[in-house]
């Protein structure tokens, strides 16, 4: 659990960048008492952005960045964000 943007970084600064990260590896990041399941949100939804082998990996990792750093700045329009996933497989990358 992260309870400030310092303590935020304090982690950041050790994790993988999408492209550097293995193969079928997941990395989420949600709100405190939000869970990453269909059940909690019935009415709600979600975003996709999938990447192919073919982009170029560092605009992965800057529209991950980008995407990650405005939930947790709380920059997003929508206060309904409660969270955003990095799911790394084989051909693709989902954000």
């Amino acid at each position: 659990m992260v309870r400030s943007v310092q303590q935020f970084f304090s982690y950041y600064c050790y994790l993988k960048r999408p492209s550097e990260m293995p193969h079928n590896h997941k990395l989420m990041f949600f709100r405190k008492g939000c869970r990453p399941m269909w059940e909690d949100w019935k009415d709600g939804g979600c975003w996709i952005w999938m990447s192919n082998k073919k982009d170029q990996q560092t605009l992965l990792d800057r529209k991950w960045e980008s995407l990650l750093f405005a939930c947790i700045g709380e920059e997003l329009e929508s206060s309904d964000v409660v969270g955003v996933v990095l799911s790394k497989r084989d051909k693709f990358t989902l954000l």
